[in-house]
């Protein structure tokens, strides 16, 4: 089980909440799934890359499998790391993480994380 190591609740609806959730996907929770699930090629791919934001003008964390999706249709080599880290995936998206004293899956805190 990972935990949040949190507790109270993390409002979403604001500026502020999603900036916290995101730090906590981006600097305890990878780290937690990478000790969790060594063997697991989605965990394995999965790690922070930053881009540039020029509406905050500073760089900004992203979570990324550093898949170029952009080319898959054009590559065999591409499709083949997709599909492996696609089915990792699936293997471990209906895990359980306690995040603040709720149980979510995996699933849909990557979900929650990808809506930003």
């Amino acid at each position: 089980m990972v935990t949040s190591g949190g507790s109270g609740t993390i409002d979403i609806g604001n500026a502020s909440g999603v900036a916290t959730f995101k730090r906590w996907m981006d600097t305890i929770l990878l780290y937690q799934l990478k000790d969790q699930f060594k063997d697991n090629a989605f965990i394995r791919n999965l790690h922070t890359e930053e881009k540039y934001d020029a509406i905050q003008k500073q760089g900004t964390p992203y979570l990324t499998v550093g898949i170029d999706m952009t080319n898959i249709s054009n590559s065999t080599k591409l499709k083949s790391q997709f599909n492996t880290v696609k089915l990792a995936y699936d293997k471990i998206a209906n895990e359980e993480v306690e995040f603040y004293g709720n149980k979510m899956k995996i699933k849909d805190l990557f979900y929650l994380y990808n809506l930003r």
